[in-house]
């Protein structure tokens, strides 16, 4: 798998700002892809740019199934083949958080699943360092969210900055502790998909 990044010249100035958050999501994202080598998280084999062009890209391991598709192809998985593959995002998450980062954004999109059944966490776009994601104003926080696996705390955030609620004694930043109630969300679902059936996937 190849992921490129080419800007769009049609508005310059916009472009220019564009360009500059883009700039330092990837450089996010690669840096963090970077730090983690195991065999539940998605692998990277390298990152470069295209001579005398703007484009930038980064190769890893092609995927075949995200966690949802993978569950849909194999509606015969057994409890012992699911709770294997819940074991593997446990285990790429404890990596994670022991070399300190976030991820921010854990669901079954960013969960994906090999040929032969190993699930492995990907689209480190939105992960965050501890110090930084701590930091994070309930602003920047209700950004990085996709509110179906989201913890209580950063929809108060979000539920905050839309003017839903009021701000006082909430918390700001995003921590371990988000990654962990999204990662049992991501349990749920599969459970309900399990006993359901493929239309009833979270995505």
């Amino acid at each position: 798998m190849v992921k490129l990044t080419q800007p769009d010249a049609l508005n310059e100035k916009a472009e220019e700002e564009r360009q500059e958050s883009a700039v330092l999501t990837s450089f996010n994202e690669l840096y963090i892809w970077s730090m983690l080598h195991h065999p539940c998280i998605h692998r990277l084999y390298g990152i470069g740019t295209i001579p005398g062009t703007s484009i930038s890209f980064a190769a890893a391991e092609v995927i075949n199934f995200d966690l949802m598709s993978y569950l849909e192809k194999h509606p015969d998985l057994t409890l012992v083949q699911k709770v294997r593959l819940m074991t593997d995002v446990a285990r790429g998450m404890k990596l994670l958080h022991d070399k300190e980062f976030v991820h921010t954004n854990l669901k079954p999109k960013n969960i994906l699943v090999s040929d032969n059944g190993n699930a492995m966490i990907s689209d480190f776009s939105l992960a965050r360092p501890f110090s930084e994601a701590a930091d994070l104003s309930a602003e920047d926080g209700s950004r990085l969210l996709s509110l179906a696996y989201t913890s209580p705390e950063r929809i108060e955030q979000w539920k905050s900055v839309k003017g839903l609620c009021s701000s006082s004694d909430m918390r700001s930043g995003i921590f371990p502790s988000d990654d962990v109630f999204s990662f049992g969300i991501v349990c749920a679902a599969v459970n309900l998909a399990a006993q359901a059936g493929p239309s009833s996937s979270r995505k």
